[in-house]
């Protein structure tokens, strides 16, 4: 039911950001949202806790800590999971910029800019958003 999978959110996320987390749990993470990801929509709907903004989340944190070739498997894995999302290209390529890899960087800011184009989101302070962090990016990798 729906308190299991919040529990999931919840251990993936203590999972992700245990001080030991060498990155083996990452698999364990990618076949939970595999499972979550193949249920029917309406399912996924009640599970929608367990979506993008959980990794993305979890890699940010692992940014601050410092730890930016970890979160960079986090953020590669919400590009994998959601490949339509500029947000989850975006976060990548901050966590890029930050590891100085201008280059990929680039590249992934390209990406969710093209990706933008396309995206149909209601809310769109969050576009907006989205589009000013790509902006702002661009400007200081080109």
């Amino acid at each position: 039911g729906k308190q299991s999978v919040v529990w999931t959110a919840k251990k993936i996320r203590e999972q992700a950001l245990a001080h030991n987390n060498s990155g083996e749990i990452i698999t364990q993470i990618r076949q939970e949202y595999n499972k979550i990801l193949q249920q029917p929509a309406y399912m996924r709907f009640y599970n929608r806790v367990v979506d993008e903004n959980l990794l993305i989340g979890i890699g940010y944190e692992l940014l601050q800590q410092n730890k930016a070739e970890l979160a960079i498997q986090y953020f590669q894995l919400g590009t994998e999971l959601f490949p339509t999302s500029p947000n989850a290209f975006d976060s990548l390529a901050d966590a890029y910029e930050k590891n100085g890899n201008a280059e990929k960087a680039l590249q992934t800011t390209l990406k969710a800019q093209e990706l933008l184009a396309n995206f149909q989101h209601p809310n769109q302070d969050f576009v907006n958003r989205i589009r000013q962090s790509i902006e702002d990016k661009l400007k200081r990798l080109k």
